[in-house]
């Protein structure tokens, strides 16, 4: 339920940034429609939503239904016609993250490490704490010429990014609790501890906060 009403409120949102006609606006139905396909795992399904004859046109002139053609074209091992929506993205919009990774995952696939690293520092470059950039040149090394260490020292980097985003989030749920968001709150701290790693003085901090919020609910 939470999944649907997120996707409606994604889809109102950019109704009110580029609903400039009913072609627009039909265009976002379609995406919308596609994204709850995606997000069940029925990527055919998702790519004939995307891929119709009347809906080609202005999907290539729309970012988020190109990028998630694009992926449900990489699910489905399509790597050509992947990467063709990906470039076309990057055409747009040459900084956008998910079209650079996902072209650079294209190029892993078919054996172009160098290209795909480069791919991936420039995301880096622009975002150093990116955690699923990292986690991927992490992969993208750890079976390459440079060896264990130079991967793990992406690996740390995304540790450390992610234990700054626990942080973030614990703060974000002592927020929530103060202003009687109780809910909101408990799913902050359920991220944070995912983050946290066992055995750490964040993980005890984020226990005992939620301890205080359950004991206040009884």
């Amino acid at each position: 339920m939470k999944k649907l009403i997120f996707i409606f409120a994604a889809f109102f949102a950019l109704c009110a940034i580029s609903c400039s006609s009913k072609t627009d606006e039909e265009t976002m139905r379609l995406y919308v429609r596609a994204s709850a396909f995606f997000n069940e795992g029925k990527f055919n399904e998702a790519k004939m939503l995307l891929s119709g004859e009347n809906s080609t046109k202005a999907i290539n002139h729309f970012i988020p239904a190109l990028v998630l053609r694009g992926k449900t074209e990489y699910f489905l091992n399509d790597y050509k016609a992947a990467e063709a929506d990906f470039r076309a993205v990057l055409k747009q919009n040459s900084a956008h993250t998910d079209a650079t990774l996902y072209l650079a995952r294209i190029m892993r696939e078919r054996g172009e490490t160098a290209g795909a690293l480069s791919l991936i520092e420039a995301l880096l470059a622009s975002d150093p704490n990116d955690v699923r950039v990292l986690r991927f040149a992490y992969e993208l090394l750890r079976n390459s010429e440079e060896g264990e260490a130079a991967s793990i020292a992406y690996l740390d980097r995304a540790v450390q990014a992610g234990t700054e985003s626990a942080y973030v989030l614990l703060e974000r749920a002592r927020r929530h609790w103060t202003a009687g968001r109780t809910e909101e709150a408990i799913s902050d701290l359920s991220g944070a501890r995912a983050l946290a790693g066992e055995g750490t003085a964040l993980k005890r901090v984020i226990d005992n906060l939620e301890k205080n919020i359950l004991e206040g609910i009884k």
